[in-house]
């Protein structure tokens, strides 16, 4: 299947790097493999994003289902704000904890 990008792909990357986080494109590694890593406060998220009412192809659900770790869904700038401040807050806690 063809490696592309949803429409609001530049929107949602751009919010990232706007609220400070890195931001690396991975959609071009295909087989479910979600759209892009988010870092900042320590912390790493995968980040599948889709529009509007999108939905996860067969490979994304199966992709996601099998990982063990931090993976979100982003279609909105909201969707951004709230990965944000969750990533925030988890980094927050591991520096207290060490």
């Amino acid at each position: 299947m063809a490696k592309r990008t949803d429409l609001n792909h530049s929107q949602i990357r751009q919010a990232f790097r706007e609220k400070g986080f890195s931001w690396k494109d991975t959609h071009t590694i295909g087989k479910g493999f979600p759209d892009g890593v988010v870092g900042g406060y320590g912390v790493t998220v995968l980040v599948e994003v889709k529009g509007g009412n999108g939905k996860l192809t067969e490979d994304e659900q199966r992709w996601h289902s099998d990982w063990l770790g931090w993976v979100e869904i982003a279609r909105t700038e909201e969707d951004v704000e709230r990965i944000c401040e969750q990533i925030i807050k988890k980094g927050l806690d591991l520096m207290r904890t060490g």
